[in-house]
């Protein structure tokens, strides 16, 4: 992917080198954090423990593998669209108010 450096230049960043910016510390506490989950859901559940286990497993991989991909996906294209972003997050949250009232 090329991004602009200080400089304004154009370089090109290979996926190993954007994979090797994550930050070791957040990504154990995450993954930490979602082993946990999956833990507390699986204690928690009496009945039909294996699905919610399951299902929270499923989340949790289809969600890695979002995250993975937005790790590799450059935003600052999205700059020019933001007044567009903006706008759509504010008429969401109004309609959810409509709905909801």
């Amino acid at each position: 992917m090329a991004s602009l450096s200080s400089k304004g230049a154009t370089t090109d960043e290979s996926v190993f080198s954007r994979l090797r910016m994550i930050d070791p510390v957040l990504l154990v506490a995450t993954l930490g954090l979602c082993g946990f989950g999956v833990l507390a859901v699986a204690v928690a559940g009496e009945e039909d423990r294996q699905f919610y286990v399951s299902n929270q497993v499923v989340g949790l991989i289809i969600g890695g593998l979002i995250a993975a991909a937005l790790t590799l996906f450059d935003y600052r294209w999205l700059e020019r669209y933001l007044p567009w972003v903006y706008g759509a997050a504010i008429f969401m949250l109004l309609a959810v108010l409509a709905v909801e009232g």
